[in-house]
């Protein structure tokens, strides 16, 4: 149990030492509950097995010259079934980066999430690369738990 003792009490009881002690005392508590912290976020997740590697990415839903990435698209699904045993397909997202000229450059894509027992990141970012002609592909990755693995 922690008890609060007034800085005034003890200042007066005790004069300058007093408040002395008291700024002491509150600067011990504070290091004692940052350093006990990482500890609870530890115990919070002990229980947790992190199995999996999962990624979320994203592909142009069509290209430059305004063509549907039809053909591309269903390589890429048949890439992840035989590679991670399948796939979700988010849907339809947007997103945009600014150009050089100030101006918002907007792109209609399309949404995966793939969960897999091997870290896919530079395999996925080839693959667009090579199949969705993206320079700079938006993939990203994070260990959690499936209950596939």
């Amino acid at each position: 149990m922690v008890r609060f003792i007034d800085a005034r009490i003890v200042s007066a009881r005790a004069g300058t030492a007093g408040h002395w002690c008291m700024l002491l005392l509150a600067g011990l508590m504070a290091c004692m509950l940052c350093a006990a912290r990482p500890a609870m976020a530890q115990n919070a997740t002990a229980g947790v097995d992190d199995n999996t590697y999962v990624h979320f990415f994203v592909v142009p839903a069509t290209a430059p010259e305004g063509h549907a990435f039809h053909e591309e698209i269903i390589a890429l699904k048949k890439m992840l079934i035989d590679r991670a045993g399948g796939f979700t397909q988010l849907g339809p997202s947007h997103g945009g980066h600014l150009r050089p000229n100030g101006n918002i450059e907007r792109q209609d894509n399309i949404s995966f999430v793939v969960a897999s027992t091997e870290d896919m990141r530079q395999e996925l970012v080839d693959f667009i690369r090579k199949h969705f002609n993206e320079d700079q592909p938006f993939v990203l990755v994070t260990r959690g738990w499936c209950s596939l693995y």
